[in-house]
């Protein structure tokens, strides 16, 4: 029997072209989620017009809701006047026994296109003695510009965790034809299957640091021709301290099969065929400097037809109770028969914690592979739960033909929402 409490029901409004997160529309209770779900038939991703959007969380009858609606103006139509685009998706949850969960899903509408879309769908998970768990799900989309042909998916998850032992078996299937248009499909027409197997301790003759090793297999398949991919990594150790300090080291077989060849970058073309190659590397990260943490990555072997080498930096400093600033220096040095080149990404972000309910967030990040210069900031005040507003900028720097900068995009959005109980 649940004893939890019922939820109240709480109204909020959104605008659905600008969440960037699934937070944002979705509210911090997450009812849409599903377990080992590779697809996800929530996100209404950017729409033109000026759209509205509502949502509706809450329990009642000892099943959980959660209601989410979209509402698109689109431009005038030469007869009808304004073309109303609607996107609508459920998602109810209710616990059979004191281990089940039952769940069901259903998405109508298009925004973007305006046809017919549905999705349905149903999961189930148990929570066996001993602390085994099982999901299974199931999906349809019935889509009206859809090519005819497997429109559904299936999935099944597998988790036993312990203090030891952490093992877990998922698969998933993903037919051809199936499109959930108001969320977004990881990949069609495949059958990936994955397996993890972690075991940890404590080191001997100390307790301030733990010690595991861990073991990930993937496989993925193409339903439609006999491309596929695969890898097997071993982490051959991980140690994390108590007071932060982690260090990993790792080596991992690839197993690639290409039907289509695909360009890398700009005139560096890989051939289809079949590739295995190996890769090697270690992680390290540590948080010993006052109100610094510090992570190197490195990565290299070989990677296709040549070899590739990775390795990054992360920082994290808390400059002031009021200011936090992280950064990432990415570079990637490829060399492949048809040629070399090195992409490099730098991103930088802080955060500035103003008045009491204010906040800044400015971040900027430029990659030298199209050298495009990113710029963004949101300044956010929040009166209480669930009230907010927010005022989104973003600027694209690139380079032009005539070696010059400009700036072609630029976006800014004052989004908020007000959330109702009753």
């Amino acid at each position: 029997m649940d004893t939890r409490p019922p939820l109240p029901f709480e109204v909020s409004g959104f605008d659905p072209r600008y969440h960037d997160t699934l937070g944002d529309a979705l509210g911090d209770l997450d009812l849409f989620g599903i377990e080992g779900l590779h697809t996800q038939p929530f996100s209404l991703g950017r729409v033109d017009g000026v759209p509205a959007g509502i949502k509706l969380v809450g329990e009642t009858g000892g099943w959980r809701v959660g209601l989410l609606g979209v509402q698109d103006q689109a431009r005038p139509g030469p007869a009808l006047g304004a073309d109303l685009r609607n996107g609508f998706v459920a998602r109810v949850t209710r616990r059979l026994f004191e281990a089940a969960h039952l769940g069901f899903i259903f998405t109508s509408g298009d925004p973007e296109s305006g046809t017919q879309a549905r999705t349905v769908g149903v999961d189930l998970q148990v929570r066996a003695r001993g602390g085994l768990v099982g999901t299974v799900w199931v999906q349809e989309t019935d889509n009206e510009v859809t090519v005819p042909g497997d429109d559904r998916a299936w999935g099944l998850l597998l988790r036993y965790p312990d203090s030891t032992h952490d093992v877990e078996f998922r698969h998933a299937h993903t037919g051809a034809a199936f499109d959930p248009v108001l969320g977004q499909v990881n990949r069609r027409g495949a059958d990936d299957t994955r397996l993890r197997y972690r075991l940890s301790g404590a080191l001997l003759g100390t307790d301030r640091w733990s010690l595991a090793h861990r073991l990930e297999a993937q496989q993925v398949r193409s339903t439609e021709d006999e491309e596929a991919s695969g890898h097997l990594t071993l982490a051959l150790l991980e140690g994390q301290s108590v007071g932060g300090e982690r260090l990993e080291g790792f080596v991992s077989g690839h197993r690639e099969v290409l039907v289509k060849g695909f360009d890398l970058a700009e005139r560096l073309t890989v051939a289809p065929g079949e590739y295995t190659y190996t890769r090697y590397g270690v992680n390290l990260s540590t948080s010993r400097f006052d109100r610094w943490l510090l992570g190197i990555q490195i990565a290299r072997g070989d990677y296709l037809q040549g070899q590739r080498q990775d390795w990054r930096v992360t920082s994290a400093w808390q400059a002031a109770d009021w200011l936090q600033l992280d950064a990432a220096f990415t570079v990637r040095e490829h060399r492949q028969p048809s040629g070399a080149f090195t992409a490099k990404t730098l991103t930088v972000n802080s955060e500035m914690s103003l008045l009491p309910g204010w906040s800044l967030s400015p971040g900027v990040q430029f990659n030298n592979v199209n050298e495009e210069l990113g710029l963004k900031a949101r300044l956010t005040w929040r009166a209480g739960p669930g009230r907010e507003l927010l005022l989104d900028w973003n600027r694209t720097v690139l380079r032009n033909l005539e070696d010059r900068l400009v700036a072609p995009l630029q976006d800014s959005v004052l989004r908020g929402s007000y959330r109702l109980r009753f």
